[in-house]
């Protein structure tokens, strides 16, 4: 593994602070990246950034590194000036970032995060992101959307990192770039989770949009955090003018209270509708079998087995035999609405399962 010439990220001596910004930016500006600085304590730019749509001039970048509250910054990338999208998998599981590359298509270009989760970058062929693809903790991060760049790192020390080909400078892989592959698109551009533009909201509708916004977000996402994260790109987008920081903070945290108290319907009508949305076309088995899971674990953060033997004897569903649920069970898995997070090695250590986050209403 290598990573790109000139980037340090040495610790600073004493009470001063580490110039991440200041110390990294002009290389990754000079590799491709349309850099903007940005808070430690938030994934958020400390300067207006949505309606950039060109890299910030070197001279911009050096006026940003002059400011000490800018020097130890984090560094963050936007990705429609710097022509990329951004896979972000938010999992340290090996199978979700072998998943994710054999979906999306190979790259050069990959990070490490903090929580050992990866962020692939590909030449951008999507203008809006998504959030959630697949019910899986997997975002397409794209145009207004941001990402941040090593060596980075939380308030923990935790840093980000390249994880580049040996034999490519930063630079040469980010030439090196390629769209995303086309089959992993058409069907996820349909699905709600799309993140379009606001730049036409009214201003007495501001409120109103970006609530309904948060609760459409909120049931794709695992904090309120996430959700004030992708609602602060939607605001600064607004053409006749963002809302404040606080009034998104707010807008978010009452979303995500809808959310975890089971009031949020957004984009999905009466719950049975969405239970039928989410089987599709399949049998009536598995949606049996679905909305008895949901009502037991739906609201739970703990997997859960699915067993189709101990299920047919406690007579879960009555006359259902252990192939019946086995069939059904397996059904949801392929459908993506149940996702196993732990494969059994045997007897007495069950296979575990959650609902997909995109299934939990």
């Amino acid at each position: 593994m290598a990573g790109p010439a000139r980037l340090t990220g040495e610790a600073a001596s004493g009470d001063r602070p580490e110039a991440i910004f200041a110390r990294n930016a002009v290389a990754l500006a000079a590799a491709g990246f349309a850099v903007v600085p940005t808070a430690r304590d938030k994934k958020k730019p400390m300067v207006r950034w949505a309606r950039l749509t060109t890299a910030p001039r070197r001279r911009t970048i050096e006026s940003w590194m002059a400011r000490p509250e800018f020097a130890s910054a984090n560094i963050g990338a936007l990705c429609g000036p710097t022509g990329v999208n951004v896979v972000d998998v938010d999992s340290n599981d090996p199978r979700m970032h072998a998943f994710a590359r054999e979906q999306f298509g190979d790259t050069p270009v990959v990070q490490r995060t903090p929580s050992n989760g990866r962020h692939y970058f590909y030449r951008a062929s999507v203008e809006a992101s998504l959030i959630r693809m697949y019910g899986l903790p997997i975002d397409l991060l794209a145009g207004r959307a941001f990402v941040l760049l090593a060596p980075s790192r939380r308030e923990d020390g935790e840093r980000y990192e390249w994880l580049l080909p040996p034999s490519l400078t930063l630079a040469d892989a980010m030439r090196a770039l390629r769209p995303i592959k086309a089959a992993a698109l058409p069907s996820q551009l349909a699905r709600p989770g799309l993140i379009g533009p606001l730049t036409d909201v009214p201003i007495g509708q501001r409120n109103n949009t970006l609530f309904r916004a948060a609760l459409n977000l909120a049931r794709r996402v695992e904090s309120a955090e996430e959700v004030e994260m992708h609602l602060q790109i939607f605001n600064e987008g607004i053409r006749a003018g963002p809302l404040s920081d606080s009034e998104v903070t707010s807008i978010a945290q009452s979303a995500w209270r809808y959310e975890i108290e089971g009031r949020n319907w957004s984009g999905t009508g009466d719950p049975a509708n969405r239970a039928l949305d989410l089987i599709g076309n399949g049998s009536d088995a598995a949606l049996r079998l679905f909305l008895v899971l949901r009502k037991c674990h739906a609201r739970r953060n703990a997997a859960f087995a699915v067993s189709p033997a101990a299920m047919a004897k406690a007579n879960v569903i009555p006359n259902w035999t252990k192939h019946a649920f086995r069939r059904a069970r397996d059904e949801l898995v392929d459908r993506r609405v149940l996702v196993c997070v732990h494969k059994s090695r045997g007897k007495g250590d069950p296979s575990l399962y959650e609902i997909s986050p995109h299934a939990r209403f």
